[in-house]
């Protein structure tokens, strides 16, 4: 059966627009995508695209009248265009953006997000909201890292100081504006990051992952081991705190949620409002991925009651070494078939960029030594 919605829309047309293309291809949906850029990677396998300025609101207007519902892939959209968004929302009903914008404006504001996670009972690290440069940062806990508000990710607007002085000597040349907010979080002595995928439909059914544990290079998630090496406690409160997220935005479609662990101590860090990099091994390791969830999400369809899951390494592919790293997975696969490559089709390999992952489906301890180096 295919369900009523056919046409879908996504704003951003990178990979997560791509692996979620082909997921509702297979099942015969239309994909339109909405982005500055051309040649995407949503568009090279089968995706519409549709290219425009997220505030050229009459070319995203017409965008918008030509799908049956919209997800997003990324959530660094500017605020005027999701105001824009959240108008039609109000007159085209709460299951025509899945998630809704509000969502959206929530996870792009780090003060927002960490306040809404602590009102709702999710710890996080200590922070401190700096607007005016004038705060009382002295008696703030050493080392700790100041982010801007909005728009950073992979590491990028973030600067660590080990000292009151050296940030007040960084904020006299960078000093907070009208348009630029910064938050201080205490570094926290975490032992292990670890994530979960989460998805909820518009009936307030939920679907939840177990935790993966993941692994950063150069602020860059490099693997995610599946599921993670951690207490029952731990795995308890991280599902816990994702549905306790979900219920509370009154979240539709898939999300990723990012926790620190320290003993038997769960602090969040943030969350994504969309399919996650760190989810990527639900593609070969799972009967359904989390770009299938998202989908069900979208048209209507249910959510599966369970799911029956393998172990998994994903590993990014970054573009600093890619012909290097692309030889060692052609070598692997011809060698076992738990190997399972996912290119971007990206055109031009850049150092930190990501351009595909490998999964190994299996044990950990099976894992040929190359598989690291990539």
């Amino acid at each position: 059966m295919i369900y009523p919605k056919r046409n879908l829309g996504i704003l951003g047309s990178g990979q997560l627009g791509r692996m979620f293309t082909q997921s509702a291809s297979k099942m015969g949906y239309n994909v339109l995508v909405y982005s500055q850029e051309k040649d995407s990677p949503s568009s090279k396998v089968g995706a519409s695209p549709i290219n425009g300025d997220y505030e050229d609101f009459e070319k995203l207007g017409k965008f918008i009248e030509n799908v049956d519902a919209v997800s997003f892939e990324f959530e660094n959209i500017t605020e005027n265009c999701l105001k824009f968004l959240l108008e039609i929302e109000r007159n085209r009903g709460s299951n025509f953006f899945m998630p809704s914008p509000s969502c959206i404006l929530l996870a792009q504001d780090r003060i927002l997000e960490k306040e809404h996670f602590q009102s709702i009972g999710i710890p996080t690290v200590p922070f401190l909201v700096i607007r005016t440069g004038n705060e009382n940062w002295n008696e703030f806990s050493f080392p700790a890292i100041l982010k801007t508000t909005r728009f950073g990710y992979d590491g990028k607007g973030q600067w660590k100081f080990s000292a009151p002085s050296e940030l007040t000597e960084f904020l006299k040349t960078n000093p907070p504006n009208d348009n630029l907010s910064y938050i201080l979080e205490k570094v926290f002595p975490f032992e292990k990051e670890i994530s979960v995928i989460y998805a909820r439909d518009s009936s307030g059914k939920e679907f939840i992952f177990p935790p993966g544990e993941n692994l950063h290079k150069n602020h860059i998630l490099d693997t995610t081991k599946f599921p993670a090496e951690i207490s029952d406690s731990i795995h308890d409160k991280a599902i816990q705190y994702a549905s306790l997220l979900g219920r509370s935005i009154n979240y539709y479609g898939v999300f990723g949620i990012e926790f620190f662990v320290l003993g038997e101590e769960l602090v969040a860090n943030e969350f994504a409002p969309r399919p996650h990099n760190s989810g990527h091994f639900s593609m070969d390791a799972s009967n359904i991925s989390q770009f299938e969830l998202q989908l069900r999400v979208l048209t209507g369809q249910t959510l599966p009651d369970s799911n029956q899951v393998k172990p998994c390494i994903m590993k990014n592919i970054l573009g600093d070494q890619y012909d290097t790293s692309i030889n060692i997975c052609m070598d692997l696969m011809s060698l076992d078939s738990r190997y399972h490559l996912h290119l971007y089709q990206k055109d031009e390999a850049k150092p930190g960029r990501k351009m595909g992952h490998i999964n190994f489906v299996g044990p950990i301890s099976e894992v040929d030594s190359r598989f690291w180096t990539i």
